[in-house]
């Protein structure tokens, strides 16, 4: 008896829930009632993805396209400044003094113009990802009834 007596309150009996009378809720009762109340409409997310895999896998390749060429036009701006300027000292060796300090000063131009793009088309591209990724995941909320305003 003093077994009994010493044991805490709030503990179960070894026997489990049966000795009180109840059983334990079924482990899918709350996944069932959140799918009754209709909150939850990921699926229509998930057919929406797969009508749409065409039109999205477009748009996703058109960005990495566009992409790439933001990248790189900067750069070939720059090779190019660069190349003009080289060819520039070519025609200042060769003698043609007031050619070659004005082919000069448009590479140097052209060049200068380079540098400038690089750091905008490089911030460009990161915020025309980030609002990809901000429209999808907008998308995904909306379908999920975590919409936040």
């Amino acid at each position: 008896m003093r077994r009994e007596e010493s044991r805490s309150y709030n503990a179960p009996p070894q026997g489990g829930y049966g000795q009180y009378g109840y059983a334990p809720p079924p482990p899918s009762a709350a996944p069932a009632a959140a799918a009754a109340k209709g909150e939850n409409y990921t699926w229509v997310f998930v057919i929406l993805c797969i009508v749409f895999a065409v039109p999205l896998f477009g748009l996703i390749m058109t960005m990495i396209g566009i992409t790439i060429g933001l990248g790189a036009a900067p750069i070939a701006v720059i090779g190019a400044g660069a190349t003009y300027m080289g060819s520039a000292i070519g025609t200042l060796v060769s003698g043609q003094v007031a050619s070659g300090f004005y082919e000069l000063g448009r590479g140097t131009i052209i060049f200068g113009v380079g540098v400038a793009l690089c750091p905008i088309f490089f911030k460009l591209i990161s915020i025309m990802w980030k609002l990809f990724k901000k429209v999808f995941t907008w998308i995904k909320n909306a379908f999920a009834g975590k919409e936040k305003f």
